[in-house]
């Protein structure tokens, strides 16, 4: 399989967020690698399957099973032969809960792949009026750029304990936060964004704080930010709101 393809593409692909040029291209070397035609199947095969889980069938299969034996147990003196009915219910856990165990262990759950699907920090755009601090978030938005999400932290906080009003450094602290891990900052930031309705940067502020949700897998506030979003045409990540939502609810 190419080296060069991520498994952010392929995860893009599965999602159908990959479109014009880049879906062809794809899609051509799907068609010229056996190796990655098969691991798309594979992974394919593997959602289809935690989408399946979703359903009844293990219920209605239980139900069956219990139906049967009833049946099958029952002796002329009106008795059931004690634990033949457990030993079917774990035969039935094990051939149909065993698959989705070994997923789990060794795939990430859909909130989880989905989070690091739609996960991209904000590009950045950093401005001051201020003589002094363009120093210390110029180094900032290096270790920002890089990833090394708690060293820019450290840095963005500092200017923000000088200048609690610099929306545009919260919002780049709480995308760094959410890098760390440090998620209840980061919502603490992107909250106080919303907060004040700030008109660049709600949209980010909103978005971020959907994926928050999603990674924490509280699914109820990720979709009530996300539909903000999905209803206003002109909103910063409108069509990702709109993708994921469609996601989420498949």
């Amino acid at each position: 399989m190419a080296e060069h393809l991520s498994q952010e593409q392929i995860d893009r692909y599965l999602l159908g967020r990959l479109e014009g040029p880049e879906l062809r291209a794809f899609e051509q070397q799907i068609a010229s690698d056996p190796l990655l035609g098969q691991e798309i199947e594979r992974q394919k095969a593997l959602l289809a399957g935690m989408q399946a889980y979703k359903d009844q069938e293990i219920l209605r299969t239980l139900d069956q099973i219990h139906a049967e034996v009833a049946v099958e147990t029952q002796e002329k003196e009106g008795k059931v032969i004690p634990g033949r009915w457990f030993l079917r219910i774990a035969a039935i856990l094990i051939v149909l809960v065993l698959p989705l165990g070994w997923y789990i262990l060794f795939y990430q759950p859909l909130h989880e792949h989905l989070f690091a699907s739609y996960f991209q920090p904000l590009e950045l755009h950093l401005g001051t009026r201020n003589q002094e601090s363009p120093v210390r978030l110029t180094k900032a938005g290096q270790f920002y750029i890089q990833q090394e999400w708690k060293e820019a932290n450290t840095l963005f906080e500092q200017y923000l304990s000088e200048h609690p009003l610099a929306y545009q450094v919260k919002l780049y602290a709480g995308i760094s936060q959410m890098g760390s891990g440090d998620y209840t900052e980061a919502i603490r930031h992107f909250e106080t964004i919303l907060e004040r309705k700030h008109p660049l940067y709600a949209d980010q502020a909103r978005w971020y704080l959907a994926l928050l949700y999603l990674k924490q897998k509280n699914l109820s506030s990720c979709k009530q930010y996300l539909k903000v979003l999905q209803k206003d045409p002109q909103a910063d990540h409108h069509e990702d709101a709109k993708s994921l939502l469609e996601a989420l609810e498949r």
